[in-house]
């Protein structure tokens, strides 16, 4: 897990593409396979959340080497006149389709205001059936996942078509879901301290309020038009308002032997629930944003520098989750809340000011998107 945090810090900082090197392949696969005998390890001491959790981290670590493996993603031009069934690699080489399309209508959906657009969407004839693919709505044909990726910007007479074809998607897809149900029984299990709730709902609140007000709401570009956008925001800021409470317990309960407060002493134990409900809700969030991406660009991990910090910070905590020593808990808990917050502040804006910045789809000041 360390070289894992290691490898997508130098990933969400650098760009340097290392996922294609044979360290971080052979690092994944030894995770996978350490995530599977851990499966079967807790399966046996019938401990079910612990089974759950890795079990799925194990599916979608697989799934996801497999589908690098075998995936197509591929791109074509299509307009009004022929029927094309030949689309190309980024490489080049091209790739012949099952079937042939051709574009029926490209049509552009504008906010009031006539300027921003809502909604691309393309009316396209497969094989003589009409379909429609529009962002974050992509067709499905024969396995394959045809998304809108570009367009004519000066007559509209053509789009650019993006089609991914991944057999292994099942298997992530099951994983992704092991993994939820497994952050919810350990969300369960933790949250037992009615006493953190209202500040919990000031704080997320704050966050969510601040989070939103730099984003233009009434015109939305297409890409943020989507189901996933709410609970993935509303999500992350339940975590750090989690976290942000548990800094302070945390603290306070590091001076808890000085002054005999009872408060003091067990705000340490509260802290390290606090801790665990918050990785489960990072997870969950993370989750939440795959599957968004991949109905909006094709793809649910892009290797974006916030996606690459999102499980850095998500790692961190499971990391912390597994550390020994009974003593010298309250302080370990303590330094991994710490490491926490600060790959949050990275996560959260650090992001937009690193060399990896210029390549992500996520510096909204930018508007990349």
């Amino acid at each position: 897990m360390l070289l894992l945090i290691l490898m997508l810090i130098a990933e969400g900082t650098w760009a340097v593409h290392i996922y294609h090197s044979w360290p971080f392949v052979s690092v994944v696969m030894l995770a996978a396979l350490l995530m599977g005998i851990a499966g079967l390890y807790e399966m046996k001491s019938r401990r079910w959340t612990g089974a759950i959790s890795h079990f799925g981290l194990c599916f979608v670590l697989l799934g996801s080497m497999q589908g690098a493996v075998v995936r197509e993603d591929v791109k074509m031009v299509v307009d009004r006149h022929a029927s094309e069934r030949v689309a190309y690699e980024d490489n080049g080489k091209s790739v012949v389709l099952p079937f042939a399309i051709q574009l029926k209508e490209f049509r552009i959906d504008y906010y009031d205001n006539g300027r921003s657009p809502k909604q691309y969407t393309s009316s396209l004839l497969i094989d003589g059936k009409e379909m429609t693919t529009r962002v974050n709505h992509p067709a499905k044909v024969d396995g394959w996942w045809i998304y809108q990726f570009d367009y004519d910007h000066a007559q509209e007479d053509f789009v650019v078509l993006q089609l991914v074809r991944d057999p292994w998607l099942p298997m992530v897809y099951a994983g992704f879901a092991l993994m939820v149900i497994g952050a919810f029984l350990q969300v369960r299990r933790a949250w037992h301290s009615w006493k953190v709730i209202p500040a919990t709902i000031v704080f997320t609140a704050i966050f969510t309020a601040a989070s939103l007000a730099r984003i233009e709401l009434g015109t939305l570009v297409p890409a943020l038009r989507s189901l996933w956008f709410f609970p993935h925001v509303l999500i992350y800021m339940v975590a750090y308002s989690l976290l942000a409470i548990a800094l302070v317990l945390s603290v306070v309960g590091l001076f808890h032997k000085k002054t005999g407060n009872s408060f003091l002493a067990g705000s340490s134990a509260v802290a390290s629930k606090l801790l665990v409900t918050t990785s489960a809700l990072l997870l969950i969030g993370m989750l939440c944003g795959a599957v968004w991406a991949k109905d909006a660009w094709g793809d649910y991990w892009t290797w974006d520098p916030k996606e690459c910090w999102a499980a850095v910070t998500w790692l961190v905590t499971v990391v912390g989750s597994h550390l020994p020593g009974e003593k010298s808990k309250r302080r370990h808990t303590f330094f991994v809340i710490l490491i926490t917050f600060a790959a949050i502040q990275v996560t959260w804006y650090g992001v937009n000011y690193l060399p990896s910045a210029q390549y992500s789809m996520h510096t909204y000041n930018t508007q990349r998107e």
